[in-house]
């Protein structure tokens, strides 16, 4: 726990609950959030780093008033955010897997994500989101999604503990976008062109090989500049060769319902009889919950053959048709992951609300979870010593979170995403490898 005699530590720590539940409300309301973004570039960054300021704003939303009066008691607990470890969650780093010197010979230096699956000739593939050919998000150079290739883990010799090392992109030399997309607002699209958005980017969810074919799940967005990003539709992509080089975009898609399609983020893992389950979520962060989904792996494309996990008060829990089912987990999530390791089926997600990396797992997928478990907690940008994030230990503005399927349940490799947004062309820009355990 931390130190109480250190008022750098209760500080900080202070700092970064209030920040959070800051965000947090601003996340549930639109017209604060509206508001905040119509104010100045600089008073946005005070209200982020200065923690007077920070509550003298919050002091303004009546819930504050109780956070203010007992944060002293704050301390006394043991909370989700702040956990045993000086608030850093049970995962540790091993190293950053992307960014400039790691992937510059692939043409990029700046993404994130890094959704990890085996492919059908046994070596492993990452799917990249946003990619540039500099260290962060700028006009050079932009394709979404690009993909990587690794033998780490999947061969005998090589070690996760180590370091995932690259063997070859998408591409080539120069990694290239995996499926078109208009990178742009002004088209419509959809089938037929009936849709009435048009297309920013293809932001992957995650892949799987049945068959010796690969399919890619990604998301149609919209646009990033509005919270609750708004998607067009979850769909699939198709690579017919075994190393997925070559992709197709197809037309089997989760169209969304009004930015609250609980369909939109898609991931999945095959049960080894048969079956594929999968877990679905808005992708936007702005509504709770996720679907647990399955279908059978000839059927994968068939969308009418895909059955949803429901409940209803006459019949309890049971499998239903399509859009029929109910959410069977409640928690606030960005990315998700789920992958079926040693008999034991994991799920990792960003936690919204919790601002950190968590996971459940289960031996039954049809049962209960267990409790999530904090792997890697958010913190803030500062002068620390750690130059991910402060205290030391954390990750500022994290978010990913993807399960390698090479991993084992007491070596549990996690892929984290970290961008520091503000200013905007900044620097770090990439993806992480931690290893935990569940």
């Amino acid at each position: 726990m931390y130190d109480r005699t250190s008022n750098n530590d209760i500080e900080t720590a202070a700092r970064m609950y209030i920040v959070r539940l800051f965000e947090n409300m601003v996340l549930q309301n639109d017209e604060i959030f509206m508001q905040l973004k119509s104010s100045s570039k600089s008073l946005k960054l005070n209200c982020l780093i200065n923690l007077e300021i920070v509550v003298r704003t919050l002091m303004q939303i009546k819930t504050i008033i109780v956070l203010a009066i007992n944060v002293a008691t704050l301390w006394a607990v043991r909370v989700d955010i702040v956990t045993d470890g000086l608030n850093t969650g049970a995962a540790r780093f091993v190293r950053d897997i992307t960014g400039p010197g790691i992937t510059s010979r692939f043409g990029f230096n700046g993404t994130d994500l890094g959704i990890a699956f085996q492919l059908p000739n046994g070596s492993g593939m990452y799917l990249f989101g946003d990619t540039f050919n500099g260290p962060c998000p700028s006009p050079g150079g932009w394709r979404a999604p690009a993909a990587l290739r690794s033998q780490t883990g999947f061969t005998s010799g090589t070690e996760l503990a180590n370091g995932i090392e690259w063997d070859n992109a998408v591409g080539g030399a120069y990694a290239k976008e995996l499926v078109h997309n208009d990178h742009q607002m002004n088209v419509a699209h959809g089938p037929g062109g009936s849709y009435k958005f048009s297309e920013l980017t293809v932001i992957p969810s995650d892949g799987i090989s049945i068959g010796g074919k690969v399919y890619m799940f990604a998301s149609s967005v919209h646009d990033w500049s509005v919270i609750g990003w708004i998607t067009n539709y979850c769909f699939i992509s198709v690579s017919g060769d075994p190393y997925g080089e070559n992709w197709v975009r197809t037309d089997v898609q989760w169209l969304n319902d009004g930015k609250v399609d609980l369909r939109q983020q898609i991931t999945l893992d095959k049960a080894g009889d048969g079956w594929v389950y999968a877990v679905g979520s808005s992708f936007s962060r702005a509504t709770d919950g996720m679907l647990l989904m399955r279908v059978r792996e000839e059927d994968l494309m068939n969308l009418a053959r895909w059955q949803e996990w429901g409940w209803s008060e006459s019949e309890g829990w049971k499998w239903r048709a399509p859009y029929q089912g109910t959410p069977f987990l409640s928690d606030s999530c960005g990315e998700t992951s789920l992958r079926k390791i040693q008999d034991t089926w994991v799920l990792s997600y960003y936690d919204v609300k919790k601002y950190a990396i968590v996971t459940r797992y289960t031996k039954n997928i049809e049962g209960e979870w267990s409790e999530p478990k904090v792997q890697v907690v958010g913190g803030t940008w500062g002068s620390c010593g750690d130059e991910r994030g402060c205290p030391a230990g954390t990750v500022a503005e994290l978010y990913g979170g993807y399960i390698h399927p090479a991993s084992t349940l007491d070596e549990l490799t996690l892929i984290l995403s970290q961008w520091k947004t503000e200013p905007y062309e900044t620097w770090p820009y990439r993806s992480m490898q931690f290893i935990g355990s569940i």
